[in-house]
């Protein structure tokens, strides 16, 4: 490179954000790769720490022990999702991205590679194809508004083309193509969102505060997630439970945004009682028994604030589960499984779940009626 290239201020700022962008890109595509065959074969949360299931490792860990990317590849490449030469791409893109981490500074000094673009359409396009299969093959096939209709990858516009397409027209040289969005934006917050004033704002916030106490309650009183061992290296005082509880709130108050208005929410909502676990293990690690919260604590915490919330019409979309508890089971089966002790994991969790309500589209719409019946019969204790 000619040193007037390697002192522009302006070729080194783009050089870093393309580079940036490369590897961003590329460990996001890496984490979905891996996340979606763990979502799949329903992988545990226990101790602290992920567990993976008997299928997974059967299926996808024993195609590559060392790289788990490299598993989910060759799974997919079992499937026929992918091709070969994907394969091949994408172990050469993986070269890039470790060129790019390892050695930056010799890259800014003497430029970055000549087909770096060409390297990052690759990359997008591998994984939009991955996305298309994804959906046509395990998402639409569980939807029944679906059923019957003849949908090709073709047909299917992906979250990364959507992405692509926002962020392309934000960066848009032409301004008035730039400010589209938040143009439309404005005018419809304009026309559709209601003009909280600071009284009804404080409203909410007490509604919703008092529902997070009772959920939080329901999911922590009889049952022991503390840790009481006097010989660990420290026990929750009053004061550390309290405030890991409000920081457990305001973080289930950011996974209600992952949510979606008229939509089947059923894989956010797996995910977001996995983040709780994940959540709860970083925060509290040291303190709560095994090192994090269970399943079965988890998902009562969730649906029950999902529940308040909805009723109270706080939310605009349906739960797409309910609480799982003694109450509900009672008189369904033959055998109750304690959501306190028994339910450590998805299997068991969705077992129970799926025995219980009638087979209708809105599990909620039946555990709301199911248990109001209950208390108008004075059966809920």
């Amino acid at each position: 490179m000619s040193l007037d290239k390697t002192f522009d201020p302006e070729r080194l700022k783009l050089d870093i954000v393309s580079a940036s962008l490369f590897i961003a890109y590329f460990e996001s595509f890496k984490d979905y790769l891996i996340e979606n065959p763990q979502t799949f074969f329903h992988n545990d949360f226990s101790d602290g720490k992920w567990t993976e299931s008997e299928s997974y490792k059967k299926y996808v860990r024993s195609l590559d022990k060392k790289h788990l990317d490299n598993a989910s590849l060759k799974w997919f490449l079992s499937l026929n999702a992918i091709s070969l030469n994907d394969y091949d791409l994408y172990q050469g893109l993986r070269k890039v991205r470790n060129n790019l981490g390892h050695e930056l500074m010799k890259g800014l000094l003497e430029g970055l590679p000549n087909d770096l673009s060409t390297s990052f359409q690759k990359l997008i396009e591998l994984r939009i194809k991955l996305e298309q299969w994804w959906i046509l093959n395990f998402e639409i096939v569980i939807q029944e508004e679906f059923d019957g209709k003849n949908i090709e990858e073709k047909d299917i516009i992906t979250p990364t083309q959507s992405i692509n397409a926002l962020l392309f027209t934000l960066l848009s040289e032409n301004k008035e193509e730039a400010n589209y969005f938040k143009k439309r934006y404005s005018a419809e917050m304009d026309v559709k969102t209601p003009k909280l004033n600071d009284l009804e704002n404080e409203k909410r916030y007490f509604l919703k505060n008092q529902f997070w106490q009772m959920s939080i309650s329901a999911a922590f009183s009889r049952n022991s997630i503390y840790e009481s061992n006097i010989n660990k290296k420290h026990v929750a005082t009053d004061f550390e439970k309290a405030e890991f509880k409000f920081e457990l709130f305001s973080f289930v108050e950011s996974l209600l945004l992952k949510y979606s208005i008229g939509k089947n929410n059923e894989t956010i909502h797996k995910k977001n009682i996995e983040a709780i676990l994940t959540f709860s293990s970083k925060v509290f690690n040291d303190k709560l028994k095994n090192g994090s919260l269970d399943i079965g604590t988890s998902q009562k915490i969730l649906n029950l604030y999902l529940k308040y919330l909805w009723c109270s019409r706080l939310i605009d979309f349906e739960p797409p589960h309910f609480p799982l508890d003694r109450m509900i089971q009672e008189g369904r089966t033959s055998k109750i499984v304690s959501w306190t002790k028994e339910i450590k994991s998805y299997e068991t969790y969705f077992s129970t779940l799926n025995s219980l309500s009638d087979g209708s589209n809105s599990r909620a719409a039946w555990e709301l009626l199911t248990y109001n019946q209950k208390l108008k019969n004075g059966k809920t204790k």
